[in-house]
């Protein structure tokens, strides 16, 4: 979603404040405001939130165009693999904690 809405409001010249995404939760036996989720809640901190989360979606667009710096592994496996996803994949599933299939 924060994706999505910095895409939007780069290409539309729009201020975040005029903009506002929303999850909408499948399943539900009828359609209604009650399936809509903000993504950001309402009150004060939304920009610098935003603004966290851009600069994260670019440092992983930077890191994943930049071929001349090889993909490293967190620091602290410990910490931030057992619950990840990808662990398979990275190589850290020796690390243990919850199994996802």
């Amino acid at each position: 979603m924060p994706f999505y809405l910095l895409l939007y409001k780069e290409k539309n010249g729009i201020p975040l404040s005029g903009l506002e995404g929303l999850y909408l939760l499948l399943g539900r036996k009828a359609m209604g405001v009650d399936i809509e989720l903000p993504f950001f809640e309402p009150g004060e901190g939304r920009d610098e939130r935003f603004s966290i989360l851009s600069g994260i979606i670019f440092s992983i667009l930077d890191e994943i165009s930049e071929i001349n710096v090889p993909f490293t592994p967190t620091k602290d496996f410990k910490r931030n693999c057992p619950g990840c996803l990808y662990r398979y994949i990275c190589g850290t599933q020796w690390i243990g904690g919850r199994e996802h299939y």
